[in-house]
């Protein structure tokens, strides 16, 4: 059997920026990936799993983006939604 038997598999890359696309443009979408299971250590990229755990430490308290991440992670947010 598997390891993990009850973890899904690791995302793709491709995965990984569009769910976190998704969650950035709708917050109401983060309580979905929690109730998959969808945790951030099976995001690989590094900063893409920096805006996941942002995004699920702040919950629904959104505010400025500034407010929420440091200025890499901001740079990665701006360009991901600018990338349409």
């Amino acid at each position: 059997g598997r390891s993990q038997r009850d973890s899904p598999p690791a995302l793709p890359s491709g995965a990984e920026r569009m769910l976190v696309l998704l969650l950035l443009r709708d917050e109401k979408l983060l309580v979905a990936a929690r109730s998959a299971g969808i945790r951030p250590e099976l995001i690989r990229d590094a900063g893409l799993r920096a805006i996941y755990e942002g995004l699920q430490e702040a919950g629904d308290r959104h505010g400025a983006w500034s407010d929420m991440f440091d200025p890499p992670t901001l740079v990665l947010v701006e360009s991901l939604l600018g990338d349409e």
